[in-house]
C-alpha cells in the first residue's frame, strides 16, 4: 500500500559523506554505486560518500509534502568551511490521486545557445596528453591524485 518511489542519488562533491534522512520514513537501500545489494537494507539515514551513488526506495503511505534533510557536517580540519546546520535537501510532493495527462511543467523546445566562452571551448580540439601540476601552498588538499 502507498506510493513507492525509487531514488537514485549521487554525490558530486569533495565532502567525505552526505547523510540524508526523511523524517517519518524508512529508506530501503537496494544498490550502491550501481551494484544491487544481495538483500535490500532498511535504514533511517542514507550516507553517500564523495563520488558515490545509492539507490533506495521510500514508501509514502499518506499524501503530503515531505522534506528530505541533509545532516550538518563540519570537518573542523578545514578552516572557514562547514555546514553547521541541517539543511533541506529535497522537497517531495505526494498527491492523493495520481494526475495523468499533461505534466505540470514542460521542457523547452530548444536549449539556449552557448555563451561565447562555451562556444569557443566546444570547438577546441581535444589533446592526446596533458600535464597538470598541482602546487599546495597551505591547507588540506581538496583533490588527491594516485599513480599506479
Amino acid at each position: 500500500a502507498g506510493t513507492k518511489v525509487l531514488f537514485r542519488m549521487a554525490s558530486a562533491t569533495v565532502e567525505p559523506t552526505i547523510s540524508l534522512s526523511l523524517p517519518g520514513h524508512t529508506f530501503l537501500v537496494v544498490a550502491l554505486d550501481g551494484l544491487p545489494l544481495p538483500e535490500p537494507e532498511k535504514a533511517d539515514v542514507v550516507e553517500i560518500y564523495g563520488g558515490g551513488r545509492v539507490d533506495f526506495l521510500v514508501v509514502f503511505d499518506q499524501p503530503g509534502t515531505f522534506v528530505m534533510k541533509r545532516a550538518a557536517w563540519n570537518p573542523k580540519s578545514v578552516p572557514n568551511f562547514s555546514y553547521d546546520q541541517e539543511q533541506d535537501a529535497l522537497t517531495i510532493n505526494v498527491l492523493e490521486k495520481p494526475s495523468y495527462g499533461k505534466p505540470p511543467h514542460t521542457l523547452p523546445k530548444a536549449l539556449p545557445p552557448y555563451s561565447r566562452r562555451l562556444r569557443k571551448l566546444a570547438t577546441t580540439r581535444p589533446v592526446d596528453h596533458k600535464t597538470i601540476t598541482l602546487n599546495l601552498q597551505r591547507g588540506f588538499p581538496i583533490f588527491q591524485i594516485d599513480t599506479y
